[in-house]
């Protein structure tokens, strides 16, 4: 399987940033970028690439090299977003930009078919860590969209999820330190 998301034609590959640095040390990104070059559409998503983790690389001289060479040798677009949040509003906004006229435009991991607003918004909720199908959809039926589950309050968050809302309101920047 190529890249994390399908989205109209474009494959993603998606890499948290220590994830990126220690794939590019093993050599393993060099196979997953030429897999990812045999789609005409591709994109690598680095999550998590802040000035705090370049700032504790010991050779990030090394680093800027591999994202030149990525860039200019192998024509490989690269993004870099803050975290799991950013990362699902990204991907979003990619869907929403993509014509979804053809039931090939968009496909959730090798499964080929059209996404209806609703099953994409479920979709990205479930790229959070420990977010799954059931949970995503208690989500969407309590808040309605992604952007009210994302603007809701924790305690709202934690009455309908129980013990995942932990890693899913740090995720979203939200204080995990409130009792349930």
């Amino acid at each position: 399987d190529v890249g994390d998301y399908i989205i109209g034609d474009v494959v993603i590959e998606r890499k948290s940033a220590g994830d990126f640095f220690s794939s590019m040390i093993n050599k393993r990104l060099i196979r997953q970028v030429e897999e990812l070059k045999q789609h005409p559409k591709h994109l690598l998503i680095v999550e998590g690439f802040n000035n705090d983790f370049y700032s504790r690389l010991e050779n990030s001289n090394a680093l800027r090299g591999f994202l030149l060479h990525l860039l200019l040798e192998e024509k490989v677009p690269v993004a870099y977003t803050l975290d799991e949040k950013d990362t699902a509003l990204f991907l979003l906004l990619l869907a929403k930009k993509s014509p979804f006229h053809r039931a090939s435009e968009l496909s959730f991991r090798g499964n080929r078919r059209i996404l209806n607003d609703k099953e994409r918004a479920q979709f990205i909720l479930e790229g959070f860590y420990g977010i799954g199908p059931k949970t995503a959809k208690k989500l969407l039926e309590k808040f309605g969209n992604l952007k009210n589950v994302f603007s809701a309050e924790d305690a709202k968050i934690r009455e309908l999820i129980g013990k995942k809302a932990n890693e899913f309101l740090r995720i979203l920047g939200m204080d995990v330190n409130t009792k349930q």
